[in-house]
């Protein structure tokens, strides 16, 4: 099992998020320092050699993996209009 490291950026997402949205954001976490590769909705972010993200229905959780220290860092929770700003 991997330990969870979450940004303050995602941390003020999850806490102000409505209960029902954070309740399945938080079960995706769960299920990421779990096996953070056997889930289908986890895919590699093109152009990065270290990022991944997670589709959970209308949200996505952007993370990276450090295998050495078995370490999940999330980085950014929110919409795909959110998140994939430039």
């Amino acid at each position: 099992m991997y330990d969870l490291k979450i940004d303050k950026q995602a941390a003020m997402y999850l806490k102000k998020a409505d209960e029902l949205t954070r309740k399945k954001l938080i079960n995706a976490l769960t299920e990421l320092a779990e096996a953070p590769f056997s889930d289908p909705n986890v895919k590699r972010l093109k152009g990065y050699t270290d990022l991944f993200r997670k589709r959970v229905g209308d949200f996505r959780i952007i993370f990276e993996i450090n295998q050495g220290n078995l370490i999940v860092l999330i980085l950014k929770i929110g919409s795909p209009s959110d998140i994939y700003k430039k």
